[in-house]
């Protein structure tokens, strides 16, 4: 949603990328910008959210709750997308749990198609006239070659004669739970025997390729070229024949599963997928991804669109006997990655920069002080930057013979390891990059 990701679930609690724990009940907005959540948006559900839809400045949220923010609300309400406040205009509630929601204005009547069983997903058009429905029903309006999923009039909810959806599960139309619209691509996740993710031509419902898993494929997403397939599979031969952990990738256009095989660690794995212009959001009920400690909600990045980092500020330095003082200011991520290691360099009036020391990003209770190497004649120590800028700073003393560091010429001075330890928003070693 824009900038920010709206998070929907049965959590108390998240944690930021540097591993800072808030209170959240059971919402929360995550900035993928900044690899952080926004505190001032805090509206609260007394049980779990099951769906989410926007339209503007409002956010309907669905589920399973008799409270939204504090007020009675059972099963739906709405609050404000940017401030997080209830929205008093919308009263509506309902006596069952709530599974999916899609942005209309008031109910409709007339709108009545006839579904045999629960409806699980919903996905309108671009253009808003129709709306695909997915979920277990056997037909819709008395017509069997509907039912499972099917595309409906957004005006007087007729079934779109055009599209009879193929299979999507080994063979057969499963009940559908999640979908995803990428230009005539329309991707499903289903039950079933097992699950299935699958490609079918978005306006006759033709299967272009089906994936089987062995478990259900509770969220599906397209991000570049590839369809991002997330559910309970997991072990040998678990998604297409191949050893996947809840989550693969499969090239849209050619069906071709790729490489991409994160490790996730949890009984069920992945139940919603979300994308931004250039990261996979996981939300799910995992607590690790390839042994690294990530509980609940995570963000996969296209590291082909990931810029330089930018350049250090406040940068101080102060000499001292036989040494030099570094101190600067950094930015916690790197458009949403954390800075985790740095190295440090120095020159001679300007000239080639060496390489001195490393230095890795721990977390400390109090911000502590950085220091650079020590150094036997105290010349130009300086630092190249993430954007590969330098400068240099000099300060001549006296040797123990009294003569002076002529132009500052570096002698022979072997690297000394770099001690630093630092929390977030510490000031940090200089660096030129990260590992």
């Amino acid at each position: 949603m824009g900038a920010s990701v709206i998070v929907g679930g049965d959590s108390t609690a998240v944690t930021d990328t540097s591993g800072r724990s808030y209170p959240a009940a059971r919402l929360a907005k995550y900035l993928p910008a900044t690899g952080t959540f926004d505190l001032t948006w805090a509206p609260s559900t007394t049980g779990p959210v099951y769906a989410l839809a926007s339209s503007g400045d409002r956010l309907l949220v669905g589920g399973n709750f008799s409270k939204l923010d504090g007020r009675s609300h059972a099963s739906l309400g709405a609050v404000s997308l940017s401030t997080g406040d209830l929205d008093p205009t919308f009263t509506t509630t309902v006596d069952k749990q709530i599974d999916t929601v899609a942005i209309g204005w008031r109910l409709d009547p007339t709108w009545a198609p006839v579904m045999t069983a629960r409806v699980r997903s919903l996905l309108p058009t671009p253009d808003g006239s129709k709306v695909y429905v997915g979920g277990d029903f056997a037909s819709t309006n008395g017509l069997s070659y509907a039912g499972r999923l099917t595309l409906l009039s957004a005006a007087d909810a007729s079934i779109d004669p055009a599209f009879r959806a193929g299979a999507t599960n080994a063979g057969s139309r499963s009940p559908v739970l999640a979908m995803a619209l990428s230009g005539n691509a329309l991707v499903v996740g289903t039950t079933g025997s097992g699950g299935g993710c699958t490609r079918l031509d978005a306006a006759t419902g033709t299967t272009q390729w089906s994936k089987h898993g062995t478990g259900d494929v509770a969220a599906v997403a397209v991000l570049g070229t590839n369809t991002y397939c997330g559910g309970h599979f997991s072990g040998t031969a678990s998604f297409d024949g191949l050893n996947r952990d809840k989550l693969a990738a499969v090239d849209t256009v050619t069906g071709v599963t790729q490489p991409y095989a994160p490790g996730i660690t949890s009984a069920l794995g992945v139940w919603s997928l979300g994308t931004t212009s250039e990261a996979l959001i996981v939300g799910g009920d995992f607590t690790k991804i390839n042994t690294v400690l990530q509980p609940g909600l995570a963000q996969m990045r296209n590291l082909t669109a990931r810029t330089t980092a930018a350049a250090p500020t406040g940068l101080k330095a102060v000499a001292g006997d036989a040494a030099v003082s570094l101190t600067w200011d950094i930015p916690s991520t790197d458009g949403g990655y954390q800075d985790d290691s740095y190295r440090v360099f120095r020159s001679a009036n300007g000239g080639t920069m060496a390489f001195v020391g490393r230095a890795t990003r721990r977390t400390s209770p109090t911000p502590p002080r950085s220091t650079a190497p020590r150094t036997r004649m105290p010349c130009s120590l300086a630092t190249a930057l993430a954007t590969a800028r330098s400068a240099t700073w000099c300060r001549r003393h006296p040797s123990p013979r009294r003569r002076r560091c002529r132009g500052c010429r570096q002698r022979s001075t072997p690297p000394v390891p770099i001690s630093s330890r630092s929390s977030p928003g510490a000031r940090l070693p200089t660096t030129v990059g990260r590992r």
